[in-house]
């Protein structure tokens, strides 16, 4: 039975989790649609455009070790709240900087980021303890469909009525967001993390992958397979892999998604006013291949199914870093998409699986470096194009990647117990 706190959250705003995730996926990919305009703008390199996300990336390793405490004093809503006006100060600040107080307000909003990410998911998670796999699910769908409509959204009204005013709505959008969350949060007790006790049910949610797609009823969710946890001898150099395998990907997913209107520009891929497709194709297909995970699920193992995942990003990155035609490299995008999908979320599953309780000991850990990936490679695919003057050099980053991957699942399979 649901607490009071918990159910007085679903009925005081728990949509507004939903609202500031679309606008949380806006901001999150932001810097992609918006380097082809004020790199010109600011006179930046791609090696220095590529240190804008790096800076995103600090800024949201900083929130996310702050936001423990922040969500102690303030609760899990206003925490939630104050991540979505650090986010509206720094997108609006973006449109009327330059090159020297840029980066103040990029990493303000990744600040901003690092706040509202963790707040939003245990807010959810709490707020809905019997379903929790579900909600959580639902709740990023809704962050992938800003990341995938925020670009193409941001460069026709950036082309409409300019780059200044198109992030001041946005801007006044996250701040109305968080007023009415703070009102809210106000008519209610704080929601604090040691306010509910997750059942075990909640316990286990990340052993789950489910559709990202919404219901009447709870998600219907495909589990890995349970079994004992890691011997104790064999979680070090588990865990330590693991952390190599997210660094990369996080890498990955980030150095493909912010590049990829820069790269279609690049190569005169789509006309001026449509680049940001290309970053929409990608997280679209991110999307779609979340949707489909539980799927393939039923038919293989999660091993075989990272396996199959790499391969098929692989695929799609060769194929927009070396194909010569336009449609050619826009499919790469969207195959690369689709493969890289489900590595994130089956990952953390068998993380969780193989460790148990123990599996919350180095979790942070696990994530801050999967966030200093998000913060290297897209740094680095900027300083590889700029030394080469050529961003598909830049772009073949991602298969390095895939292949060091690759090579990293091969040793994490002997550390794992078979399936």
């Amino acid at each position: 039975m649901k607490s009071p706190a918990a159910s007085e959250s679903l009925t005081q705003g728990e949509y507004l989790a939903h609202v500031g995730f679309v606008l949380t996926g806006v901001v999150n990919t932001l810097l992609g649609p918006i380097l082809p305009i004020i790199a010109p703008a600011w006179h930046l390199d791609d090696a220095q455009a590529g240190r804008l996300f790096a800076v995103q990336f600090c800024g949201a390793i900083l929130g996310t070790l702050a936001s423990g405490r922040v969500m102690n004093a303030l609760g899990i809503r206003r925490c939630a709240m104050l991540g979505l006006l650090l986010m509206s100060a720094g997108v609006s600040a973006i449109g009327i900087s330059n090159s020297q107080f840029g980066a103040l307000a990029v990493i303000c909003f990744g600040l901003g980021l690092g706040f509202a990410v963790p707040a939003i998911n245990l807010w959810v998670a709490l707020a809905n303890p019997q379903r929790s796999a579900a909600a959580l699910n639902l709740v990023n769908a809704s962050w992938c469909i800003g990341a995938a409509s925020g670009a193409p959204a941001i460069i026709f009204l950036a082309d409409k009525f300019g780059l200044v005013k198109t992030l001041a709505a946005i801007g006044i959008l996250l701040a109305l967001t968080a007023l009415a969350g703070f009102v809210a949060a106000g008519l209610s007790p704080a929601l604090r993390p040691a306010a509910l006790t997750p059942p075990p049910k909640f316990a286990h949610a990340a052993k789950t992958v489910a559709p990202l797609t919404q219901s009447a009823h709870p998600l219907a969710v495909a589990a890995i397979p349970q079994s004992p946890p890691l011997d104790p001898l064999a979680q070090r150099p588990f865990i330590v892999l693991m952390c190599a395998f997210l660094f990369f990907y996080v890498g990955i997913e980030t150095g493909v998604g912010g590049w990829a209107a820069t790269y279609a520009t690049r190569l005169h891929l789509l006309a001026p006013s449509r680049i940001g497709l290309a970053q929409s194709i990608f997280y679209g297909a991110l999307l779609l291949g979340r949707v489909l995970a539980p799927l393939a699920l039923r038919r293989m193992s999660a091993l075989r199914l990272l396996l199959c995942g790499l391969l098929v990003g692989a695929a799609g990155a060769a194929l927009f870093t070396f194909a010569p035609l336009p449609p050619e490299v826009l499919a790469g995008i969207c195959i690369a998409g689709i493969g890289l999908a489900p590595i994130f979320p089956v990952t953390v599953s068998l993380y969780s699986d193989e460790l148990g309780a123990a599996a919350t000991n180095s979790a942070a850990v696990l994530f801050a470096i999967a966030d200093v990936g998000g913060a290297v490679f897209p740094w680095l695919i900027g300083r590889v194009s700029t030394s080469m003057n050529d961003l598909r050099y830049g772009m073949a980053v991602p298969l390095a990647c895939i292949a060091a991957m690759l090579i990293i699942m091969t040793r994490l399979s002997r550390t794992m117990r078979p399936q």
